[in-house]
Order: structure tokens, then C-alpha cells, then sequence
């Protein structure tokens, strides 16, 4: 009876260690020891502080000199002489005398200021003296809404690129340019434009599924009071926007495409498990976190994570070497095979016999997938890390902690489109105010819209 007695308190001490041990690993998580993003780690959380250098803070000796440029003469609004009158030594008059030809240059630029301008459309009616039919005029068809396409692009593009809320549009609008505008006004100058970017849009997708390389990452989302996943890939030329209700396999293809032959970067997650592992480039910041996690359990976990993390790091160095320049991409992936590669290996071998849970299923799961790890060594191109998507994801992160998602379907298909052509739009160098006013009037005109992407090189 003793025995029993003992048996069961000794397994529920041990239940209870393993709850509380797994709790502590919970309190323990942060953006340095997991995936998960660094707006969820807590308020006030120290960072980690760099190694202080000894250098003083600014520009340091060598560095490139970067100097205001001066305006073309042809874009100057005028030119000012400015002369001596008198020579301050003796008091000589100095106005007949001829100039320096080369005068020192010296440019002011200032704003006009900002002004909106009114046309109004009067609209006649007529009575036909034949038939006695009344004819009315019909407005044109850029005139049928209260604001013009500049003004509505302006709009749209202060919420999407500045992230603005509708108040401080409207607030802004009106100190400026003059301009009132209600709350529901200004929310329609922000949704007109996804009708008019429907086409650019599917266009920013196909580029996705046809690309060499991509970067793909998701972040939570909120649609209608519920929990919806915004996801984005990451070309050398676009980025495309997907918001969808699931986080499933299925819209993962859909934004790839589910044929792609593409090297795609991705993290550990399991809904892009249908891709090729010789195509599959595994984010190493990520595995590099995870050893960090390692490192900070008990027992052979941390030696384990103490070893791969210095392993990574080589791994980072040699590249970092390659991409100043300072090694080849042979050198580069010699050195990493024969230094880091095989050691990496024999740890996860290692740890995946551990007794400790998670180390080993880490371990396992890194195993199974080896080559993901070392798509970027065989081709040019490819990164190590999965940062570019990550990125592209922090932009709309800060819209949704401000805005707290869209509350219709429609304004989260308005919100991916115009995600989509703004980052694209800073990628190829474009302004995205004066595409957006071009592809508005041509929506109200019933045209096509312009051509987004540049044609592809003959």
C-alpha cells in the first residue's frame, strides 16, 4: 500500500516538474529563441547589446562621402546674382568691375504651396425644338465622383505607404490642401482603387509563379472580427500580397502556384511541406533561434545548442565574406562543406537522440529535411536567411496593430492589392502615387489600365 502510495506521489512530482518546466520554456520565448515574430516580445524587454567597438559614433574614416547634389539648371524656378557692392578694405565701388566667371554655387528649394483646385460642371438641359425631347448633358466620365483620380490616388497612398488612420487623412487633407472630406469619404477614396488595380495585381501574381527564386512568409490577420492569415511572396521584382481565412497547404499553393519550379526561402512551416527539399531553401536564422533555444535548456541540449549556433555562425561569416567580395562562391561553399556542413549534422544526429522532447524533435525534424538546409550553396542567387519576406511582413504588421485588420472581404481584397503595388512599386523604382492616379482615371474612362511591370528584356 506504502509502495503504491509513493509510486503515484513520485509520478505526479514528475508530472508536475515537466508542467512547470514547459511553462518556464513558454515565459522563456522571444523573438531570439523561436519564430515567433519581434512585435510580440513584452514591453520593456532589453535587447541584446552589441559589443561595444571603441570607435566614436558617426561616419567613420573612409567612409563614402554623401553630399547633397545640386537641382539641373533646366528644373532651377530661377537664378539670383548675388555681387559685392564695395570692397570692404577700402570702401572702392566695385559695380563696373567684371566678375569671377566661376561663381560658387549655392541652391534653396522651397515648396509652393499645397493648393486643391475646383473645376465645376454644369449640366444643361435641353428641349429638342423637333420633337419636344429633353436632352441633359452627360458629364464626362472622369467628373461622375466628387474627387479626382489625383486626389483619390493621394488618399489611397497616404494609408498605404504612411499608414495613416482615416481621421488623420481627413485632418490632414484639410490644413493642407483645403480639401473636407468626410470620414466615409475618405474610406472611399481608400477602396476605389482595387477595382482599378485588378488587373496589375494578377499581373504582380503571375511574375510570383514564374520566378526563379522566392521568399514566402505569413503573419496573422484579422477580417470581420476573426482570424485570418495575410500571406506574401518575394521575388528580385515583386511582391505579391495574399489575405486568406486559411493557413492550410492549399493557399500556399495558391500563391506559389502549384506546379513552381521555383527555389523557395521558407521557415520550419509544415504548409510548405509539398515542396521539393532540393528546392526548398530552410530559413537558418531560424534554425539558428532554435538553437538558441537549445542552449538555454539543461544538460546536453545547451552543449548541443552552444555548437550549432557557433557552427552557424561560420556559416553567416563565409557568406557575409562572399557577398562583400572578399571570398568566391566556390571558396565560400568549399569551406562550409568541409568546416560546418558535416559537424552540423552529426549534432542534429546527436540531439535527435536526446531524452530531452523538444531538442529531439527539433533535431528530427532538421534531419529529415538536411537539404533544405544547403540549397543556397549549388545556386547563385539564393540566400541562407528567409529575411526578405520577413520584411515585406513588417510593413503590414504595423497597419494591423494600428488598424486592427479590415472589417469587410472587400476592404481585405482592397488591402492586398494595394500592398502588393506599393511594395512592387518601391522595388522597380516606380512612383506609386502617379501609377495609382494613371490606373484610376483609366478605370473611370473604361480603359485598360496601364502596363504595371516594365516588358520583359528581348
Amino acid at each position: 500500500m506504502v509502495r503504491s502510495v509513493l509510486k503515484a506521489l513520485v509520478e505526479r512530482i514528475c508530472q508536475l516538474e515537466r508542467r512547470v518546466e514547459e511553462q518556464a520554456a513558454q515565459l522563456r520565448r522571444k523573438s531570439r529563441n523561436s519564430s515567433q515574430p519581434p512585435s510580440s516580445d513584452p514591453i520593456g524587454q532589453k535587447r541584446r547589446q552589441k559589443e561595444p567597438t571603441g570607435r566614436k559614433r558617426g561616419a567613420q574614416p573612409g567612409h563614402p562621402r554623401h553630399e547633397r547634389q545640386f537641382v539641373p539648371l533646366e528644373k532651377v524656378a530661377g537664378v539670383r546674382p548675388v555681387r559685392p557692392d564695395s570692397c570692404p578694405c577700402c570702401g572702392e565701388g566695385l559695380q563696373g568691375v567684371e566678375p569671377n566667371p566661376n561663381p560658387e554655387r549655392h541652391q534653396v528649394t522651397e515648396i509652393s504651396r499645397p493648393e486643391a483646385r475646383t473645376t465645376e460642371y454644369r449640366v444643361y438641359s435641353v428641349v429638342c425644338p423637333r420633337c419636344g425631347h429633353i436632352v441633359v448633358g452627360e458629364l464626362p466620365a472622369e467628373a461622375r465622383r466628387p474627387f479626382g483620380p489625383r486626389l483619390t490616388a493621394t488618399v489611397a497612398h497616404l494609408k498605404v505607404v504612411y499608414r495613416l488612420s482615416l481621421r488623420q487623412i481627413q485632418r490632414l487633407l484639410e490644413e493642407w490642401f483645403g480639401v473636407r472630406m468626410s470620414l466615409g469619404q475618405v474610406f472611399a477614396c481608400v477602396t476605389e482603387p482595387a477595382g482599378a488595380l485588378a488587373e496589375p495585381y494578377e499581373e504582380i501574381g503571375q511574375e510570383v509563379r514564374l520566378a526563379p527564386v522566392v521568399h514566402a512568409d505569413e503573419t496573422s490577420w484579422r477580417v470581420e472580427q476573426k482570424g485570418t492569415w495575410l500571406w506574401v511572396a518575394v521575388t528580385d521584382k515583386v511582391t505579391y500580397y495574399l489575405i486568406r481565412r486559411s493557413r492550410l497547404q492549399a493557399v500556399a499553393k495558391e500563391l506559389l502556384g502549384p506546379e513552381t519550379r521555383a527555389i523557395v526561402h521558407t521557415d520550419r512551416y509544415s504548409a510548405y511541406g509539398w515542396l521539393d527539399r532540393h528546392r526548398r531553401q530552410l530559413c537558418l536564422a531560424h534554425v539558428q533561434r532554435q538553437a538558441k533555444a537549445m542552449l538555454e535548456r539543461e544538460g546536453k541540449s545547451a552543449r548541443i545548442g552552444a555548437l550549432l549556433r557557433k557552427n552557424l555562425d561560420f556559416v553567416f561569416f563565409q557568406h557575409a565574406r562572399m557577398c562583400r567580395g572578399e571570398i568566391t562562391r566556390t571558396t565560400m561553399r568549399d569551406s562550409i562543406l568541409k568546416h560546418a556542413r558535416w559537424w552540423i549534422r552529426e549534432l542534429l544526429q546527436q540531439g535527435a537522440r536526446l531524452k530531452c522532447p523538444k531538442t529531439a524533435a527539433t533535431c528530427r525534424f532538421l534531419l529529415r529535411r538536411e537539404p533544405s538546409l544547403w540549397v543556397f550553396l549549388d545556386h547563385e542567387g539564393v540566400e541562407p536567411t528567409n529575411d526578405i519576406a520577413e520584411r515585406a511582413l513588417r510593413s503590414p504588421v504595423i497597419w494591423r496593430k494600428i488598424s486592427f485588420g479590415n472589417d469587410t472581404q472587400s476592404g481585405a481584397r482592397c488591402t492586398e492589392r494595394l500592398l502588393s503595388i506599393a511594395e512592387t512599386c518601391r522595388q522597380i523604382g516606380r512612383c506609386i502615387r502617379t501609377f495609382l492616379t494613371e490606373a484610376l482615371l483609366a478605370y473611370r474612362q473604361g480603359r485598360q489600365p496601364p502596363r504595371f511591370l516594365p516588358e520583359p528584356a528581348t
